[in-house]
């Protein structure tokens, strides 16, 4: 989970999420950059623009969050209400979504994270499951894919209920009757995901269980990381410990997919992205990558 626990918690988050909720009773001035892919500067938001574009936004997010530290400017607030759909990773307002996760989330082979686990290992992911927002027992999820209970894990690193973006902006979508799109299929997430091994998978969970306050302290630099806005660093960050297969998978390649969908959106009208703030620095990343492609794309103070 410390290599992987960024790039991988969209895909669990959503579920979990999913599953909660069916369980559960002014604006500021543009800086103008273009071109150059170092040194970005520290926002969360960017202005996209350009030759036959609907004037759009994009905006980094982390996915899952305690409560306390969410928060989104008046810069972001105008720049959500002058956009008239909202994109995210995965299109969560399709009510087909949550049986396609459930699809694709079942290890092959009939394989159980039992097959992975000495009983004292069980017995801490059973624990770890315990404190968990939405408690699942370990039968109920043991033949899942490891790397699905990231989020659920991730929520017993924090003192208090957490939140993510991602439900937010729905949530004002909805208040605002537009549109949710997304990025990329369920079925497309889950094959980067399914480029590190299961028996990889369930060792990092264990070993990050095993050293919970170091994982802790990674987990909150991560989001002090996200509160100052700092997303370069926030990307060396999450990729220092991946690999060259995992990074491609996870990051570089849907990135570049998602190049060519960005810009079909924002042909069509003003559009709120909302995607990982992992995924927007780097050579490979989506500021990048569209300034390659000619956008302009302006961070917003």
């Amino acid at each position: 989970m410390k290599k992987y626990i960024e790039q991988s918690i969209s895909f669990v988050c959503i579920f979990a999420a999913s599953m909660i909720l069916l369980l559960s009773p002014g604006c500021k001035s543009s800086q103008s950059i273009v071109g150059g892919k170092d040194n970005l500067e520290k926002s969360t938001l960017w202005k996209i623009s350009g030759e036959g574009l609907q004037e759009s936004y994009l905006f980094g997010t982390i996915h899952i969050i305690p409560r306390s530290n969410f928060s989104l400017s008046e810069v972001d607030k105008t720049a959500f209400q002058a956009c008239e759909q909202l994109i995210l990773e995965l299109d969560m307002d399709d009510p087909m979504m949550l049986f396609q996760m459930m699809a694709v989330m079942q290890m092959e082979d009939g394989q159980s994270m039992e097959d992975f686990l000495t009983k004292e290992e069980q017995k801490m992911v059973e624990n770890a499951l315990a404190k968990s927002q939405l408690p699942f027992p370990f039968e109920l999820v043991k033949s899942m894919k490891p790397i699905m209970l990231t989020a659920l894990l991730a929520e017993g690193m924090m003192d208090e209920p957490s939140t993510s973006f991602e439900e937010e902006f729905m949530a004002m979508a909805t208040e605002k009757e537009i549109n949710i799109e997304g990025l990329e299929s369920v079925q497309d997430q889950m094959s980067a995901l399914d480029a590190v091994p299961y028996e990889e998978q369930m060792q990092e969970i264990i070993e990050s269980l095993k050293q919970q306050d170091e994982s802790t302290a990674e987990f909150d630099s991560m989001i002090k990381l996200y509160m100052e806005e700092d997303i370069q660093a926030l990307y060396d960050y999450s990729v220092q410990e991946l690999d060259e297969q995992a990074r491609t998978s996870m990051l570089d390649n849907r990135n570049r997919n998602w190049i060519e969908a960005i810009l079909q959106f924002a042909k069509k009208k003003p559009s709120f992205f909302a995607v990982g703030a992992g995924h927007l620095a780097g050579d490979q990343g989506v500021i990048n990558l569209l300034r390659e492609a000619g956008i302009r794309v302006e961070a917003m103070p």
